[in-house]
Protein backbone atom coordinates (compact mmCIF):
# COMPACT_ATOMS: atom_id res chain seq x y z
CA UNK A 1 0.00 0.00 0.00
CA UNK A 2 1.30 3.44 -0.92
CA UNK A 3 0.50 5.90 1.51
CA UNK A 4 0.62 9.60 1.10
CA UNK A 5 2.09 12.06 3.41
CA UNK A 6 2.56 15.87 3.61
CA UNK A 7 6.49 17.17 3.96
CA UNK A 8 7.33 20.17 4.92
CA UNK A 9 10.56 22.35 5.66
CA UNK A 10 12.32 20.75 8.77
CA UNK A 11 11.84 24.35 9.98
CA UNK A 12 7.87 24.40 9.77
CA UNK A 13 7.84 21.43 11.35
CA UNK A 14 6.41 22.32 14.34
CA UNK A 15 3.88 24.89 12.87
CA UNK A 16 0.40 24.88 14.55
CA UNK A 17 -1.35 25.51 10.93
CA UNK A 18 0.48 22.83 9.74
CA UNK A 19 0.44 20.26 12.42
CA UNK A 20 -3.52 20.00 12.00
CA UNK A 21 -3.82 19.47 8.52
CA UNK A 22 -5.31 16.01 8.44
CA UNK A 23 -7.47 15.94 4.63
CA UNK A 24 -6.91 17.33 1.45
CA UNK A 25 -8.48 20.31 1.44
CA UNK A 26 -6.76 21.42 4.67
CA UNK A 27 -3.84 22.27 1.93
CA UNK A 28 -5.81 24.72 0.40
CA UNK A 29 -4.01 27.19 2.47
CA UNK A 30 -0.99 26.57 2.18
CA UNK A 31 1.70 27.02 -1.15
CA UNK A 32 1.94 23.55 -2.11
CA UNK A 33 4.19 21.79 -4.91
CA UNK A 34 3.98 19.34 -7.23
CA UNK A 35 5.59 17.75 -10.05
CA UNK A 36 4.65 17.35 -13.64
CA UNK A 37 3.76 13.79 -14.32
CA UNK A 38 2.57 13.39 -10.78
CA UNK A 39 -0.99 11.76 -11.77
CA UNK A 40 -1.85 11.56 -7.71
CA UNK A 41 -1.23 15.19 -7.57
CA UNK A 42 -3.30 16.26 -10.46
CA UNK A 43 -6.19 13.51 -9.38
CA UNK A 44 -6.23 14.59 -5.79
CA UNK A 45 -5.03 17.54 -4.66
CA UNK A 46 -5.63 19.84 -7.90
CA UNK A 47 -9.56 18.17 -8.26
CA UNK A 48 -9.82 19.23 -4.85
CA UNK A 49 -9.34 22.90 -5.34
CA UNK A 50 -5.86 22.35 -3.53
CA UNK A 51 -2.95 25.20 -5.72
CA UNK A 52 -0.44 23.62 -7.05
CA UNK A 53 2.61 25.33 -7.91
CA UNK A 54 4.02 23.03 -10.45
CA UNK A 55 7.83 21.82 -11.37
CA UNK A 56 9.14 19.78 -14.31
CA UNK A 57 10.24 17.13 -12.28
CA UNK A 58 10.79 15.65 -8.22
CA UNK A 59 14.08 16.80 -7.61
CA UNK A 60 13.24 20.74 -8.59
CA UNK A 61 9.92 19.81 -6.26
CA UNK A 62 12.11 18.50 -3.47
CA UNK A 63 14.85 20.93 -3.98
CA UNK A 64 12.25 24.21 -3.91
CA UNK A 65 10.60 22.67 -0.61
CA UNK A 66 14.29 22.38 0.82
CA UNK A 67 14.84 25.99 0.26
CA UNK A 68 11.76 26.80 1.80
CA UNK A 69 10.14 28.50 -1.87
CA UNK A 70 6.80 26.53 -1.33
CA UNK A 71 5.68 25.59 2.10
CA UNK A 72 4.71 21.77 1.31
CA UNK A 73 4.64 18.56 -0.53
CA UNK A 74 2.03 16.07 -0.52
CA UNK A 75 2.76 12.41 -2.76
CA UNK A 76 3.55 8.77 -1.94
CA UNK A 77 6.21 8.94 1.49
CA UNK A 78 8.09 6.19 0.14
CA UNK A 79 9.05 8.06 -3.02
CA UNK A 80 9.21 11.18 -1.71
CA UNK A 81 11.68 9.25 1.23
CA UNK A 82 13.79 7.81 -1.11
CA UNK A 83 14.74 10.70 -3.53
CA UNK A 84 14.92 13.04 -0.55
CA UNK A 85 18.04 10.47 0.68
CA UNK A 86 19.17 10.66 -2.94
CA UNK A 87 19.79 14.09 -3.03
CA UNK A 88 20.99 14.54 0.40
CA UNK A 89 18.49 16.52 1.77
CA UNK A 90 16.42 14.07 4.51
CA UNK A 91 17.91 16.68 7.06
CA UNK A 92 16.27 19.69 5.57
CA UNK A 93 12.62 17.88 5.33
CA UNK A 94 10.23 16.27 7.57
CA UNK A 95 7.39 14.26 7.39
CA UNK A 96 4.21 15.22 8.96
CA UNK A 97 2.50 12.04 10.85
CA UNK A 98 -1.00 12.77 9.48
CA UNK A 99 -1.98 10.25 6.29
CA UNK A 100 -4.07 11.76 3.41
CA UNK A 101 -4.37 8.76 1.38
CA UNK A 102 -3.68 5.13 0.55
CA UNK A 103 -3.45 3.15 -2.51
CA UNK A 104 -2.62 0.03 -3.53
CA UNK A 105 0.35 -1.00 -5.58
CA UNK A 106 -0.95 -3.60 -8.10
CA UNK A 107 1.11 -5.82 -10.58
CA UNK A 108 -0.41 -5.26 -14.06
CA UNK A 109 -0.03 -8.66 -16.26
CA UNK A 110 -1.14 -9.32 -19.66
CA UNK A 111 -3.97 -12.08 -19.48
CA UNK A 112 -1.62 -13.64 -22.41
CA UNK A 113 1.71 -13.45 -20.75
CA UNK A 114 3.73 -16.71 -20.24
CA UNK A 115 4.08 -15.77 -16.63
CA UNK A 116 0.50 -16.55 -15.71
CA UNK A 117 1.79 -19.95 -14.34
CA UNK A 118 4.41 -18.49 -11.88
CA UNK A 119 1.69 -15.65 -10.31
CA UNK A 120 0.75 -18.01 -7.44
CA UNK A 121 4.03 -18.89 -6.65
CA UNK A 122 5.01 -15.22 -6.75
CA UNK A 123 2.17 -14.48 -4.50
CA UNK A 124 3.56 -16.93 -1.36
CA UNK A 125 6.85 -15.80 -1.63
CA UNK A 126 5.46 -12.22 -1.63
CA UNK A 127 2.80 -13.13 1.62
CA UNK A 128 6.33 -15.20 2.79
CA UNK A 129 8.19 -11.87 2.76
CA UNK A 130 5.58 -9.54 4.11
CA UNK A 131 5.02 -12.12 7.33
CA UNK A 132 8.58 -12.38 8.04
CA UNK A 133 9.46 -8.81 7.61
CA UNK A 134 11.61 -8.53 4.67
CA UNK A 135 9.06 -6.52 2.61
CA UNK A 136 9.15 -3.63 5.58
CA UNK A 137 13.09 -4.19 5.93
CA UNK A 138 13.56 -3.33 2.49
CA UNK A 139 11.50 -0.77 2.30
CA UNK A 140 12.98 1.12 5.48
CA UNK A 141 16.84 0.84 3.75
CA UNK A 142 15.57 2.92 1.13
CA UNK A 143 13.42 5.68 2.66
CA UNK A 144 15.60 5.88 6.03
CA UNK A 145 17.72 8.93 7.02
CA UNK A 146 21.06 6.54 6.14
CA UNK A 147 23.06 7.32 2.67
CA UNK A 148 21.25 5.52 0.07
CA UNK A 149 22.70 2.52 -2.00
CA UNK A 150 23.48 2.58 -5.77
CA UNK A 151 24.50 5.44 -7.58
CA UNK A 152 24.55 9.10 -6.67
CA UNK A 153 21.35 11.04 -6.92
CA UNK A 154 21.87 12.94 -10.38
CA UNK A 155 21.72 9.96 -12.29
CA UNK A 156 18.75 8.35 -10.54
CA UNK A 157 16.10 11.25 -10.20
CA UNK A 158 14.00 12.81 -12.79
Amino acid sequence: IGTYTVFVNRKNAHNPDMADISSIPDLKRFVVGGYLGSSWASRHLEAQGVPIVWTNNLESLLRMLAADRIEMVSNNSAVIKYNLRLLGLSDKVAELPNVLDQAPFNLGIGKQSPYLSVLPEFEETLRKLTDDGTIKAIVERYTMSAPPPGPAAHDCVR
